[in-house]
């Protein structure tokens, strides 16, 4: 193989690599179906939500302090109704579940550092 032919190898390779990590392509159709799919989502999300801190709050009272499991509950729906304005609002071509992977907290918690006791 000559120099030439071995660079044009390379230069390929390297072309395929960045286009496996780039963003989805998302065409308008899917964009705006996802859209009109997360947007009847998020408001199913936010009664969600409002029941897990009525039951989050009963818990306190009863018990003193938040239930751990269900604090992770609501972190994880929050990056997911994250996720989802951003895709919505054209931040990103990423789509959120249910086309992509469910967020992670404790993948997101080591993105953002050591935090103290009270999660600030």
């Amino acid at each position: 193989m000559t120099d030439a032919a071995a660079a044009r190898a390379d230069d390929t390779s390297a072309q395929d690599d960045a286009e496996s990590h780039a963003e989805p392509r998302v065409t308008g159709v899917e964009r705006f179906i996802a859209g009109v799919i997360f947007l009847v989502l998020f408001n199913v999300a936010e009664v969600f939500i409002f029941a897990l801190g009525l039951v989050q709050a009963l818990i306190a009272l009863v018990f003193g302090g938040p239930n751990r499991l269900l604090g992770r509950v609501g972190a994880s729906v929050a990056l997911w109704m994250r996720d989802m304005v951003r895709f919505v609002t054209g931040a990103t071509n990423t789509p959120a579940f249910p086309f992509a992977r469910w967020p992670s907290v404790a993948a997101e918690e080591r993105s953002a550092g050591p935090r103290d006791s009270d999660g600030q």
